[in-house]
């Protein structure tokens, strides 16, 4: 039978730096393939054939930005957070910002975290205060009248 690595490397097409997964290619873009029975992540196959084993927590994080490249000098253990803000999506270009709407920076002592049911954002609490404290002089101007 053969190994793992003679079954992903029957895939691959090496184009320029990148050696291109050619079997079965998800729609997120990432390569897969069966061997013994098993479903392998092509990058993470090359990534421990190739280099060893992916240290626990950490997921492969292509270099190149080609998520169907298995080149193994192109993959490189990160962790979840670190390998999002390396990635060019919505949630990296949030934590990307330094500072809030209105100017004020997203610090330690000014940045909160709201928790909803779905999901977790970054607060700034000047304008948290500001928005407080306008409803409060609302509310005031409203009795008054």
């Amino acid at each position: 039978m053969k190994k793992p690595s003679e079954r992903l490397m029957n895939k691959v097409l090496k184009l320029g730096d990148c050696w291109l997964f050619t079997g079965v290619v998800k729609r997120d873009g990432y390569g897969t393939f069966y061997f013994r029975k098993k479903l392998w992540q092509a990058h993470r196959a090359s990534y421990e054939i190739f280099v060893g084993g992916i240290p626990k927590g950490l997921t492969v994080h292509h270099k190149c930005n080609v998520r169907n490249c298995v080149n193994p000098d192109h993959l490189k253990p990160l962790s979840i957070r670190d390998n999002t803000l390396l990635g060019d999506t919505i949630p990296s270009r949030h934590l990307k910002k330094t500072h809030c709407p209105f100017g004020h920076p997203y610090s330690k002592e000014n940045t909160y975290i709201r928790i909803s049911r779905t999901s977790r954002s970054r607060q700034c609490r000047a304008c948290g205060s500001s928005r407080t404290l306008a409803h409060y002089h609302r509310k005031q101007a409203e009795k008054e009248s």
